[in-house]
């Protein structure tokens, strides 16, 4: 009973505490991320569709689908430009 109680206790701490951060290494913040509205809709690769909405005020979700397998992806993500280059920093 005792090696139950701590294998629970173990799996529990494990499930619970979790990886709070969003990214280990965030190329931006929300206060530098800039949304960009032309963004928004389908996008079609070889095997996979990539599917922008608005989510919040700069966030957007992203669904990619891969036309093989059926699958589909949720991604949470951000723009922002470096410089005078767009970038997309995304976690699922």
């Amino acid at each position: 009973m005792r090696a139950f109680r701590v294998a629970l206790i173990v799996t529990l701490t494990f499930l619970v505490a979790g990886c709070p951060a969003r990214s280990i290494q965030p190329l931006f913040t929300e206060a530098d991320a800039v949304f960009n509205p032309s963004l928004i809709g389908s996008w079609k690769s070889e095997g996979e569709t990539y599917t922008f909405e608005k989510l919040k005020e700069k966030n957007y979700k992203l669904v990619i689908r891969s036309h093989s397998s059926n699958d589909s992806s949720l991604y949470v993500v951000m723009s922002g430009k470096i410089g005078s280059r767009w970038f997309l920093d995304s976690y699922p």
